[in-house]
């Protein structure tokens, strides 16, 4: 049924010359790393969904410049140690986010990039592989409306990363 639909539109797109819009999905990245001691992560959020977000343009003018990414930088932290927890052998770690940066992807799409740091105070337990070499085991759910998605290494340790429920 759903194919169906689909093809109609396709077919109805095509008969009336319309052309489908190139708007990116709504993606955001986190490259993670996971040593004995700590936690970093890289964390990119599109720019114009944390501009929707947390009003980052403040003078309207339909851009976020540096400045106003700038003057921004204690919400935009705020926002995201809010939806960052990192946990080490059941223990929860205190996170820090660093400056913050633009960031474009291969097709131009803007992205707002930060850092993420936690410490443990003693080196985290090492437990039985439970998953295929290879398979990760920590994820992140850093939201970014309206998806979210992130490229987790892990090198065996199982810290966990989660969001509370809303």
């Amino acid at each position: 049924m759903r194919r169906a639909a689909l093809a109609l539109a396709g077919v109805a797109m095509a008969l009336s010359g319309a052309r489908p819009a190139a708007h990116p999905f709504s993606v955001s990245y986190a490259q993670i790393a996971i040593g004995d001691r700590s936690f970093s992560a890289i964390v990119r959020l599109p720019l114009d969904d944390v501009d929707l977000l947390l009003r980052l343009d403040r003078d309207l003018d339909g851009r976020v410049s540096p400045a106003e990414i700038q003057a921004a930088a204690a919400v935009v932290s705020a926002y995201v140690l809010k939806h960052l927890h990192v946990t080490a052998d059941g223990v929860a770690l205190t996170s820090a986010v660093g400056a913050l940066a633009t960031w474009r992807d291969a097709s131009g799409f803007e992205y707002l990039q930060t850092t993420a740091t936690a410490a443990a105070g003693r080196r985290t337990r090492r437990r039985r592989r439970s998953r295929p070499r290879g398979a990760t085991s920590a994820s992140s759910s850093v939201p970014a409306p309206p998806t979210s998605a992130a490229s987790p290494t892990s090198g065996g340790r199982r810290p966990r990363l989660s969001s509370p429920a809303r």
